[in-house]
Formats: structure tokens, C-alpha cells, sequence
């Protein structure tokens, strides 16, 4: 599977506003699974609020992957994700 396919197996649960793609925790988690499953580095994520007046992203809250090898790309993911799900974010994954 690639990168493509994996968008449109989640593109029905997605948050869309323009070019981006945003998950909820648990989604996010199945992305990165299916990431890993075919071998698909996770460049990163950004964390971000979604409110009545718009996004605000939260740059303290989003990593960057880029640097890591590709299996703790997902171990990593998962890991910083998780620190999150009790937030109130939604994650805008770069894969």
C-alpha cells in the first residue's frame, strides 16, 4: 500500500480544510499503523485546535521525524501521540 492509498482508506474519518488532512487520536494512531505496516516513513506531525474562529496549530505539541530512522518514525509517533490523547488536538500527519 501506498502513501495514497493509505489517505483514502482513512479519507472518510479526516477533518479536511484545504490541502490538509487531520485525525483524531485514534485515527491518527491507525495512520501511522498502516504507515508501518507498509513501510512508510512518518515525517511528522503538527497538533492542532479546531474552533468556531478556526485552526490553531500548537507548535510546542508537533514533531518533526524527519531526522529518525524509519522504524522509530512509528515507535516515536505512537509514543508522542499517545502523551497527547487526552488533549483536545487533532493532528495533521505528514507521511
Amino acid at each position: 500500500m501506498d502513501s495514497q492509498q493509505i489517505e483514502e482508506m482513512f479519507d472518510s474519518v479526516a477533518i479536511k480544510y484545504g490541502t490538509m488532512r487531520m485525525f483524531f487520536y485514534e485515527h491518527a494512531v491507525g495512520v501511522i499503523n498502516e504507515c508501518r505496516k507498509s513501510r512508510i516513513k512518518i515525517l511528522g506531525f503538527d497538533s492542532v485546535r479546531i474552533s468556531a474562529r478556526g485552526i490553531q496549530p500548537y507548535l510546542e505539541f508537533s514533531h518533526d521525524y524527519s531526522t529518525l530512522a524509519i522504524e522509530d518514525s512509528w515507535i516515536t509517533g505512537i509514543r508522542d501521540l499517545t502523551d497527547l490523547s487526552s488533549s483536545d488536538f487533532v493532528f495533521d500527519l505528514v507521511f
